[in-house]
Order: C-alpha cells, then sequence, then structure tokens
C-alpha cells in the first residue's frame, strides 16, 4: 500500500508491504522535509498499533530515536 503525506503531513510518501520470504512488512518511507520522516511513522504507528498482533517495536523505535 502506497501512502502519499501532503506539506502539513510529512510531505512524502510511505510503502508498506508484507515480505516475500519473511514474516515482516517492510515500511519504507520518503519526505521532502526534514523531520517528515517521523511525521509520516507516526500517521502509521495510529493506524498499525490498532492491531495487537503487530509488532510495531521498530517504527516507535525510529520515531523516539
Amino acid at each position: 500500500m502506497r501512502l502519499n503525506f501532503g506539506e502539513a503531513d510529512g510531505n512524502g510518501w510511505a510503502l508498506v508491504r508484507m515480505s516475500v520470504h519473511d514474516p515482516v512488512m517492510p515500511v519504507n518511507l520518503e519526505s521532502n522535509e526534514e523531520g517528515g520522516n517521523r511525521k509520516m511513522a507516526a500517521y502509521l504507528l495510529s493506524i498499525l498499533s490498532k492491531y495487537p498482533f503487530l509488532d510495531v517495536s521498530a517504527l516507535e523505535k525510529f520515531i523516539n530515536r
């Protein structure tokens, strides 16, 4: 799933997909502004954290570093 974010929300895009070989969901983020990746990651976390069977610890670690 590809998501586009406007200037107020990170000014970039995110790609979330299932891995073909591993039980993981790679997340790619690209932003045209400094700090935009964290804004977009926080939005993704707000969605993905609703599913308790997903391990979102790497996304949380990225946001909080």
